[in-house]
Formats: C-alpha cells, sequence, structure tokens
C-alpha cells in the first residue's frame, strides 16, 4: 500500500474528501458509518496509483 506522507504535497493543493457512500439497508449504521470514513481516508492518503482499491 502506497500513501502519501503529507497533506498537502508540497507544491501540491490540499487533498479534500467528500465520502458519499450509499447505506445497505440489510447492515448496521455503524457499517454505513465505518465505510464512509474508510472511503474518505482512502481519498486523502492513498496515492492515485493506489486508489483502485
Amino acid at each position: 500500500m502506497v500513501i502519501h506522507n503529507e497533506n498537502p504535497s508540497p507544491g501540491q493543493p490540499l487533498r479534500v474528501a467528500k465520502p458519499k457512500f450509499t447505506r445497505d439497508p440489510q447492515k448496521s449504521f455503524f457499517n454505513l458509518v465505518w465505510k464512509t470514513i474508510f472511503t474518505g481516508i482512502k481519498e486523502t492518503v492513498l496515492t492515485d496509483m493506489a486508489a483502485g482499491l
């Protein structure tokens, strides 16, 4: 897994995530919270190369 060392990287704009996840009605509310948080982390921390997860 490849991650960025800094946000923002030197000379780059700040990476901002707008996480969005559609809730599966068969799963718990906490599953929705976790999936939404994970989506935001994935968008800001992982490099473009690793973002295809």
